[in-house]
């Protein structure tokens, strides 16, 4: 898991099924209490996720995003939606990416294993990046770049920012923040913008909401 702080900009980044992160993202937005709360989602999947999860309780899947997208919902809080979006090239590219570029990354159990530097993440960006580099530009580049426009754009606004994404994006977030000249200025514009979803907590995000002291009290909701 890697934390970066650029300013009012505070982003957790890693795997994205990591139930270790979930505690840490909690802890982040309780330290920072933030006035926008960043999600690697568009417009489309938040979408998705209120019919999926708030109506049809389905599975809560991505873990992270779903946990920061309950978080703002119990503590009214906006979010910003700063991904490009994917398309089925990018999902087929980021499965191609865990089985065969990194192998080495798969413990015993099947299970992708997180990263725990900056370096480690950059180097196993390098080697997607000459091994398929089409994969990098849909699955990383481009949207690291439209992900910290976004930021850049929220900030100059003077949000108090929480942003939380998957490890992959980690290295160019903070490229891009730590040096914002090299982002042009046509990169630089607001994200959508929507209110915390309405609708019953599902009991999934009771539980783990309710394990966190900064957080309201919502097992009345589920």
């Amino acid at each position: 898991m890697i934390v970066l702080r650029v300013a009012d900009i505070h982003v957790n980044g890693g795997l994205h099924h990591n139930r270790r992160r979930f505690q840490p993202i909690l802890d982040l937005i309780a330290e920072i209490d933030p006035t926008v709360l960043a999600v690697e989602y568009d417009p489309p999947r938040f979408e998705e996720f209120v019919e999926d999860v708030l109506q049809n309780r389905n599975r809560c899947d991505p873990a992270d995003i779903f946990l920061a997208i309950f978080a703002a919902k119990a503590l009214d809080i906006p979010l910003a939606l700063i991904d490009t979006g994917h398309t089925e090239a990018a999902l087929a590219a980021e499965a191609r990416y865990q089985r065969e570029i990194l192998p080495e990354r798969i413990d015993e159990t099947g299970r992708f294993q997180e990263a725990n530097s900056l370096s480690a993440i950059d180097s196993d960006l390098r080697r997607l990046e000459r091994r398929a580099p089409e994969a990098y530009r849909t699955l990383v580049r481009d949207r690291d770049r439209r992900m910290a426009g976004h930021l850049q754009a929220l900030a100059r606004r003077d949000e108090r920012i929480v942003a939380v994404v998957g490890e992959n994006h980690t290295v160019g977030l903070h490229s891009y923040l730590t040096n914002p000249g090299t982002l042009s200025d046509s990169c630089v514009e607001l994200p959508p913008i929507r209110d915390p979803p309405r609708g019953a907590f599902t009991p999934w995000a009771a539980r783990q909401l309710s394990r966190h002291p900064s957080m309201p009290n919502v097992t009345g909701d589920v």
